[in-house]
């Protein structure tokens, strides 16, 4: 342990202001700033934590980085993943790297390591990126926490696959794995506790926390988890059997034409030769008309990121078991309804075929049993006997549950029988949320996203959540309580260890699959039971009495 430390204090310098740690590969100098508190903390941005996926490395598993010799300016962001619904000139294939935000470089042989956040960005497995911009971390470097964000290959960089080994997907969730097994091995040359990782993400990064929970490659790199509104289950996060994703995109790249060979082979080699920029632009109008590059299951091979089904993984508890604090916001697609023309055909195409409302994780039903199941999921959502365009509230509950809500409860539960589990709702509708305020009778308030805006710096032309004084006083509050809620837990495993004023002195106890208490964050913290119920129970009834076993999702 002595040497360790040691060893620690001497990779560690300081040149004039700038930081400079002493890497495996090589040494990296940072940026010392002042937080949004003027807390001191030290950025290092853009460190290289895979060799770029270029040329015969696209569509690969990633591999370490080659070892440098200059000190590299870890001082700007690096490039982003292609992403196949937005562009920027800062796209790239060579986009692996990561950032690391500490509070607490300058360490003595008496210095505690420091807890550590490991965020994975959401973007549907679509879009994303990390940097130091917009939704900095300072807040958790404020609270004696480091904060690791990285890009990780989405779109068709990151997840196209041919079913077989030829392409067989997940480069995205491995690059996730790589750049957790970087922070693991050296996040204590910037002060922190490799023994204290906590993996942290939102939506599709939500969703890759859980994937990461299922992956036994991922055990010993993390102590805990925190998931938002999003989880393996989700019918977005993973590719349904019959994809025809990879042979689409070459049909696109090749003017419409469909390729003459549909081998695996043939894709592979087209793609793998093909200009990057003509990829991405070729995923757009994919992307319009509904399809994504989305995690699956892989066949057997030694680089395999998951080869059995999430759901049958759960059930099984063959898993990472870790405490876990997963949760939901209360209407997650609310924005659905913004355009409120364009969502009352919507209704009415839900009301001429309530059948269209089951879920494809269901599996196959009979067309009696379809009419049946449909006709009873309409009535629970619309009402008995009325229809979503006359409650266009239920069609927004049925979206955000089929969605987000009930993937993300039934995760929680099975997770719950292994593992210490907390759940949450956010429900604070502020001004902090910086999203439409949509009223929609029948529905409820807060969207997809609202809450990581309590507790990541943002600023646009209009809005800047550090000046608390342009804001409601709720708004702070509940600014305060998510950021103590979730710091407690990184440090303790446990959000509510002890009594806390701020916290209205509540203790907010683990579920179970029988006993589902869920803190409800809303302008007061509440303490409920049965989340989205009794939507949710009849879910699980439909799962268990017409459902085909076993699951894709749920």
């Amino acid at each position: 342990m002595l040497f360790e430390k040691l060893l620690l204090c001497c990779t560690i310098a300081l040149v004039a202001s700038d930081p400079i740690v002493s890497l495996p590969k090589g040494q990296v100098r940072g940026v010392t700033l002042s937080s949004v508190n003027n807390r001191t903390i030290h950025v290092f941005r853009g460190i290289p934590f895979a060799k770029p996926p270029i040329g015969k490395l696209r569509f690969k598993t990633p591999d370490e980085p080659e070892p440098w010799t200059d000190i590299l300016d870890a001082i700007a962001d690096s490039n982003i993943c292609f992403s196949c619904e937005y562009n920027s000139e800062k796209e790239s294939e060579d986009c692996l790297y990561l950032n690391v935000i500490t509070p607490a470089l300058e360490l003595n042989e008496t210095s505690k390591k420091l807890p550590v956040l490991f965020s994975i960005y959401g973007g549907g497995f679509r879009a994303g990126s990390a940097g130091y911009g917009n939704h900095a971390p300072d807040w958790w470097a404020e609270n004696d926490i480091i904060y690791v964000n990285f890009n990780y290959r989405v779109g068709a960089f990151g997840f196209l696959t041919t079913g077989d080994l030829k392409l067989p997907g997940n480069y995205g969730l491995k690059d996730q794995q790589l750049a957790l097994k970087w922070t693991y091995e050296n996040i204590h040359l910037f002060g922190g506790d490799k023994d204290q990782i906590t993996i942290h993400g939102q939506s599709a990064g939500g969703a890759s926390v859980t994937y990461q929970i299922l992956n036994k490659k991922s055990a010993g790199m993390f102590r805990a988890a925190i998931a938002e509104s999003g989880s393996a289950f989700s019918g977005w996060a993973y590719t349904r059997p019959g994809d025809t994703y990879a042979v689409d995109l070459v049909s696109i790249m090749q003017n419409g034409t469909q390729p003459s060979d549909n081998s695996s082979t043939f894709i592979y080699d087209y793609l793998s030769k093909a200009n990057a920029k003509g990829i991405d632009l070729a995923t757009e109008p994919l992307f319009k008309a509904g399809k994504d590059a989305l995690p699956t299951i892989e066949p057997k091979h030694e680089d395999a990121f998951i080869t059995e089904l999430q759901y049958s993984l759960m059930e099984n508890g063959d898993f990472n078991r870790v405490p876990l604090i997963i949760g939901i916001n209360s209407e997650e697609n609310i924005f659905k309804a913004a355009d409120l023309n364009s969502f009352k055909k919507k209704a009415e195409t839900y009301d001429k075929n309530p059948a269209t409302l089951l879920p494809k994780s269901l599996g196959v039903l009979s067309a009696e049993n379809e009419t049946l199941v449909g006709q009873t999921m309409k009535d629970v959502y619309a009402g008995t006997g009325r229809s979503f365009s006359e409650n266009l509230g239920g069609l927004v509950a049925y979206l955000s549950d089929n969605s987000y809500t009930r993937p993300t409860i039934k995760f929680a539960e099975m997770q719950s029988q292994y593992t210490d589990v907390w759940f949450y709702q956010f429900s604070y509708k502020g001004k902090m949320g910086h999203q439409l305020d949509i009223n929609i009778p029948g529905a409820e308030k807060v969207a997809h996203g609202e809450e990581v805006h309590y507790y990541t710096v943002y600023k646009d032309e209009n809005y800047d959540n550090t000046k608390f004084g342009d804001f409601p006083k709720n708004d702070v509050l509940t600014h305060f309580r998510i950021i103590e809620l979730w710091s407690n837990f990184i440090k303790y495993l446990d959000p509510t260890p002890n009594s806390s004023t701020l916290l209205s002195n509540i203790t907010w106890p683990v579920i179970t699959p029988v006993n589902y208490t869920y803190l409800n964050i809303n302008a007061t913290l509440e303490l409920r039971t049965s989340p989205k119920s009794p939507r949710y129970t009849i879910w699980k009834q439909v799962f268990e009495t017409f459902g085909s076993k076993p699951y894709l999702g749920f």
